[in-house]
């Protein structure tokens, strides 16, 4: 399953888009259609992945797109 969001097309707009998911290992992926990054050449764009309420991937300057792996295939631990 994937959650899209977009296209983001307002300058000087905040768009927020939350998903609940279970616990596993998700692939964030942030894409630019001009390649040229949502920051600073025309700008000053950023944005900012929360998993678990921790901001773990930060950013905005980057080229056609950038990729993150986060979370974890563990199962919860069933030691006692």
């Amino acid at each position: 399953e994937q959650a899209r969001g977009g296209p983001y097309q307002s300058a000087g707009t905040e768009y927020v888009e939350e998903d609940c998911v279970p616990d596993g290992e998700y692939t964030f992926t942030i894409m630019d259609s001009y390649g040229d990054g949502i920051c600073c050449g025309y700008g000053s764009g950023s944005y900012a992945l929360e998993y678990n309420g921790n901001v773990i991937k930060e950013g905005g300057e980057f080229a056609g797109s950038e990729t993150m792996t986060f979370g974890s295939c563990d199962g919860p631990s069933t030691a006692a």
